[in-house]
């Protein structure tokens, strides 16, 4: 038997097309049929021979599919029943690289959910792509796809990925696993800035400034889109505005004393028909024990209802005082400034997942409109 001719090998992603001239018999009848193997470049152990190259070939040519990242060399020894030749020597080395995931920028995230995309290259075809997030066993399941689907002989796909709601700050770590076990990883960074009040403003709707009256509004700007279920369970829809009016469904109270400072403090909730009657506001520390001497409670029906109202696009929650419910002395009036400060609800969270934090204070005289600029020229 003869010695097989050394081959050539080259490489397309993880497949590798290996081809050599053919022998013949001593009288020139052609031999048409050989064994294939592959050798590690650094031990010269011999491997398992995979796909179209294993058992015995019956052409010269032949493409081993998805070998593993290595470096590799190969021979080819002719074979006819039961006699075998000799082997040739080894082919010149061949790099398979390792499946590899790359990202597009950015990938740091300050809002949550993000979507994140790239591009997989070096996957062994056939195999469709899942997405995890720090772990390739048991972390978090991304929501994601691939084009094409399904991984083809150039080892390559397009990739998408979601980092969900509520992923912490910090870096993570996000794998595309093949159905065949081909994983590979790249790090994106979580920066959301903490969700908190960035304003507060007591504005006056009534005849008189200083005063928690009828008509008064309550007006908080937070620095990120609220999650609205958050605040009212029965709210849906995080892009949309939302309310609550009807009469007596939304109440304003405002206590004597009752916030930590001593101050008077200013709350809300809703009826049962409303939120499931768990209005997640917070307070406002008003900044005086002056402002009442008893429990004010604001309630009122039809145009003169207490409301709350959500603006998705200035991210703002307004209260508006309905009719002060008789009994017990009016509202005092603090004609100075003082500093009130709203404390939100610790159920409350930004759509990104996140609790509320922090405080916003205004100083100034409460319940009184904002000075409009005046921009009468000489």
């Amino acid at each position: 038997m003869p010695t097989g001719n050394t081959p050539t090998a080259s490489v397309t992603a993880r497949n590798v097309a290996v081809s050599w001239s053919g022998n013949q018999f001593p009288a020139g009848t052609p031999l048409n049929t050989y064994v294939v193997r592959r050798y590690d470049v650094a031990t010269n152990t011999a491997q398992t021979m995979l796909s179209n190259c294993n058992g015995i070939v019956t052409s010269t040519s032949c493409t081993e599919q998805g070998v593993p990242a290595g470096n590799w060399r190969y021979t080819v020894t002719p074979v006819h029943q039961n006699w075998t030749g000799t082997a040739s020597s080894l082919s010149t080395a061949v790099t398979v690289q390792a499946p590899s995931l790359a990202l597009n920028a950015p990938t740091t995230f300050l809002l949550l959910p993000g979507a994140v995309t790239g591009s997989v290259a070096n996957y062994a075809s056939g195999q469709t792509l899942t997405f995890r997030l720090d772990d390739p066993n048991t972390g978090t399941v991304l929501s994601g796809s691939s084009t094409p689907a399904t991984i083809g002989a150039a080892g390559s796909a397009t990739i998408s990925a979601t980092i969900p709601t509520g992923t912490p700050n910090g870096t993570h770590t996000v794998y595309a696993i093949g159905s065949n076990g081909d994983v590979a990883s790249a790090s994106i960074t979580v920066n959301v800035p903490p969700f908190s009040p960035s304003s507060l403003l007591n504005a006056n709707g009534g005849n008189q400034t200083g005063r928690p009256q009828e008509a008064d509004r309550v007006e908080i700007v937070f620095n990120q889109a609220l999650s609205v279920a958050s605040m009212c369970s029965t709210w849906s829809g995080n892009g949309s505005n939302q309310s609550i009016a009807g009469d007596n469904v939304v109440t304003v109270t405002i206590l004597d004393d009752a916030a930590a400072s001593g101050n008077d403090l200013l709350n809300v909730s809703t009826s049962a028909a409303a939120c499931g009657g768990a209005f997640n506001f917070g307070s406002v520390d008003l900044g005086s024990p002056a402002f009442a001497t008893n429990t004010s409670t604001f309630a009122g029906a039809a145009a003169e209802a207490s409301t709350v109202a959500w603006n998705a696009t200035t991210n703002k929650l307004t209260i508006t005082l309905g009719k002060r419910i008789p009994g017990g002395p009016a509202p005092g009036r603090v004609n100075a400034v003082v500093t009130a400060t709203y404390t939100p609800s610790p159920a409350l969270m930004s759509t990104s997942g996140f609790p509320a934090v922090g405080t916003t204070s205004s100083s100034a005289i409460q319940f009184q409109e904002p000075l409009a600029l005046d921009l009468r020229f000489a």
